[in-house]
């Protein structure tokens, strides 16, 4: 049910997490140097209040209704959408494993997923242009996969048995040949995110919290941290890092505090994941201090993202725009390399400047509001897909641009993007005028 409370609680998620995150890049367990605070501190209070006004504005805004498709469309068109997608991710995970498999190279050990990891990278050679067949597959494969795992779940109860099959089948072949197969903490934290986001509007929607449900969602959350945090474990393991020889091969500019808070609540080995984890949401932030030092060069609308550059550079042969933007010149004049993280902001204030991009990302707000308030007040499926999407690029607002930086990523937003405003006022009619739309039920 849509309310006053309701609909502020993606709010109440998100400022805390981004405070948190430039928190510990002041107060963890590690020391950056040069970093400017005063700077990063500014600048997101500054991000906070203006992503708060545009989601307000999106939150309440009139939504527009198009009443074109009959309930008996809709569902011929969402239906058949997840169907297509369902069965794309079913045969693409199918094929991915059966090929690590035959090669040899399926890793079913939790333990040595960090030297999995490694092993997927070697060889890789950035911007050769050389992508296989494989590869390209991979990155068209995304957007059924995100579309089949949200909506998915999201309809769970709706679905027909074999559908379930195919949903669950899914997302645990995506977490054995991503995140146990080649040790990539993507897939997992991206799902975490899809689950916790349709948690969030079931409960908003339905105006209630259960605690079945709450316990539910906390349990898989603490296994999904859980695994995260042995990957990470697992990956220094493989390098030969742990907390006594860090400060021996970690970067020059930052500096690992033995006796922070963090190693003495929880102890050495522990204390070290949950340290490097910390350290994960607080480095970026750290890179946009060393971006907001450097001299501003337009990237003409390609820098913002490695994989739109790429394409520029390939297919219509545009200068390769990505290495004028601020990760790779604070790489250049620093040290900090552009594989570092730099937080969303430095990617794209390369082509928005760095006030640009704070008002770039007030019309974010607003769509993730609008989002909101149409998945949670309408059931509307295609609100319900942007949401979760628009959720993952939040949520690594400290790392990257995350949403544009793959092939995969790049084309799911713009295939979500596009579906979104194709279908959404069709399906903003009130949720009980067609209970949500039966997702491949009939």
């Amino acid at each position: 049910m849509w309310s006053n409370v309701t609909r502020f609680y993606p709010l109440w998620v998100i400022v805390p997490y981004i405070l948190i995150g430039v928190l510990s890049s002041i107060w963890g367990a590690f020391e950056y140097a040069g970093y400017d605070k005063n700077s990063v501190l500014l600048y997101i209070g500054a991000f906070l209040i203006l992503f708060s006004f545009g989601y307000s504005i999106g939150v309440h805004s009139g939504l527009p209704v198009n009443r074109d498709l009959s309930l008996q469309e809709k569902k011929q068109i969402v239906g058949g959408l997840f169907r297509f997608c369902a069965v794309i991710s079913f045969v693409y995970l199918s094929f991915e494993f059966a090929m690590a498999l035959f090669s040899g190279n399926l890793n079913i050990n939790l333990t040595t997923t960090g030297s999995a990891y490694i092993n997927s990278y070697e060889g890789l050679s950035r911007n050769s242009g050389n992508y296989s067949i494989r590869f390209l597959i991979s990155s068209l494969a995304a957007l059924p996969m995100f579309v089949c795992v949200v909506w998915g779940v999201f309809y769970f109860k709706k679905l027909e048995l074999i559908w379930k099959i195919v949903v669950i089948y899914v997302i645990v072949m995506t977490i054995a040949v991503f995140t146990v197969g080649t040790g990539k903490q993507k897939q997992l934290g991206d799902l975490m995110i899809y689950l916790f986001a349709i948690w969030g509007i079931k409960m908003a929607s339905e105006s209630r919290v259960k605690l079945k449900n709450v316990l539910a969602i906390a349990a898989v959350m603490l296994v999904g941290v859980g695994l995260m945090l042995t990957l990470l474990g697992s990956r220094y393991a493989a390098i030969g890092v742990n907390s006594d020889t860090i400060n021996e091969g970690i970067h020059a500019l930052i500096y690992f505090k033995q006796d922070s808070y963090i190693m003495k609540l929880f102890g050495q080995n522990l204390g070290f994941a949950i340290s490097m984890l910390s350290g994960y949401l607080g480095q970026g932030y750290y890179g946009l201090s060393l971006a907001m030092e450097q001299d501003f060069t337009w990237t003409a609308f390609g820098g913002s993202s490695y994989s739109f550059s790429v394409i520029l550079n390939q297919l219509f042969g545009f200068p390769f725009l990505v290495e004028q933007s601020y990760p790779y010149l604070v790489g250049d004049n620093t040290g900090w390399a552009e594989t570092k993280w730099h937080s969303v902001f430095a990617w794209f204030a390369s082509d928005f400047t760095f006030p640009g991009t704070l008002v770039l990302f007030t019309f974010v707000a607003f769509i993730y509001g609008r989002t909101w308030k149409e998945a949670v007040s309408n059931g509307n499926p295609f609100s319900v897909l942007l949401f979760c999407l628009l959720s993952v690029g939040i949520i690594y607002i400290p790392a990257n641009n995350q949403l544009m930086h793959s092939p995969g990523g790049l084309f799911t937003l713009i295939g979500i993007v596009a579906l979104y405003f194709l279908f959404r006022a069709s399906f903003n009619e009130p949720v009980e005028d067609y209970e949500a739309v039966e997702v491949a039920a009939s």
